[in-house]
């Protein structure tokens, strides 16, 4: 368990905006607390983000293989990936697992001798990424299929990227099984080294619960930043002068929307196209949460839809920031104009 001494190892894949400023959280000393070793893989990176790793305080490792078999050990791996590449990364290092069992089991090297003094040699692995509760079962069911001793966290990032006065909440579940309760609970003294880890308890929580309570938050935040663009679209494409009235209503009379046009509109330009598969995913958790009780069966269409649809307006906003910049444009003028009135109010 962590202690005032013993200062954990944390790896955090990959080092994008979210993971880099959770490492630069656990590599600072300025929170009251030891900094700690936060390990990563940059091969095959883009510069922008080996330099942003650099600026974390975070140290290259030549592979998740490494991490595995290496020393000093890990004790977590965090995976903050696209959601699109969050299953790759996981099998990843359960090849990397099975591949060290059985050099182990060969070569009679550490991994026996770490069989006889720990019960669950490998890092435990906390999936942070946006996911339906049935894709973390599917997780943590691939974690138990391997015959080796491992631990799996269904994790959850609830809001931004760290800030001076932001730090995201980190939810985490994990199965009834008192292994991975106990993995749950040392997660949970992350908190101590600058994280913010709510660890989620109770008879009745499972693994899925932390990713129920992301679909649910982020169906609601990224919903609306889906709805917002939807309608700014809707309303230039039928006349710029629809637009700009829109934009103006919501200073009279929706002041607080008009901020988050200003706000979250613009900030999700560069992030689109993760939100795609993370709508598919809240209309798969739709889709078993509500429709398949849904016995209205005489009414056309179905509730998880409307996040079928906003995954499409968010492939539009991504196609267009990397490609002609046409509704990327529209969106952010409207985007300044009502940031604008804000500020002027």
């Amino acid at each position: 368990m962590v202690n005032a001494v013993e200062t954990p190892i944390v790896a955090i894949i990959s080092a994008g905006t979210m993971g880099a400023g959770l490492a630069r959280r656990l590599t600072s000393s300025n929170e009251g607390h030891a900094p700690c070793t936060v390990l990563t893989v940059l091969k095959g990176r883009s510069q922008g983000t080996r330099e942003r790793a650099r600026n974390a305080g975070m140290q290259d490792v030549a592979s998740l293989s490494e991490l595995v078999h290496g020393f000093p050990r890990c004790k977590w791996i965090l995976s903050i990936v696209p959601p699109s590449e969050a299953e790759r990364l996981l099998i990843e290092f359960i090849d990397a697992v099975r591949a060290d069992a059985e050099a182990g089991e060969r070569k009679g090297d550490h991994l026996q001798h770490t069989r006889k003094t720990r019960a669950y040699p490998y890092p435990t692995f906390v999936d942070c990424n946006a996911k339906n509760p049935n894709t973390a079962r599917r997780f943590a069911q691939l974690v138990r299929n391997v015959p080796v001793p491992l631990t799996f966290i269904d994790g959850s990032i609830v809001g931004l990227p760290p800030r001076d006065d932001h730090n995201p909440s980190i939810y985490a579940s994990a199965s009834p099984d008192p292994a991975h309760q106990e993995a749950l609970f040392e997660f949970q003294a992350l908190t101590g080294f600058g994280l913010q880890v709510k660890a989620m308890t109770g008879d009745d929580v499972n693994v899925g619960d932390a990713s129920a309570l992301k679909m649910t938050f982020s169906g609601i935040m990224k919903g609306m930043v889906g709805l917002y663009s939807t309608m700014i679209l809707a309303a230039h494409a039928h006349s710029p002068a629809t637009a700009k009235a829109l934009i103006e209503e919501l200073h009279d009379s929706q002041p607080m929307h008009l901020r988050n046009v200003a706000f979250y509109v613009p900030n999700a330009f560069s992030k689109a196209y993760r939100f795609v598969h993370e709508m598919t995913e809240m209309a798969d958790f739709l889709k078993d949460a509500l429709d398949a009780d849904d016995d209205h069966s005489a009414r056309e269409g179905k509730i998880s839809a409307m996040f079928d649809g906003f995954g499409s307006i968010f492939e539009r906003v991504a196609t267009s920031e990397a490609g002609d910049h046409h509704d990327v444009e529209v969106l952010a003028r409207y985007a300044s104009y009502a940031d604008n009135l804000f500020k002027s109010s």
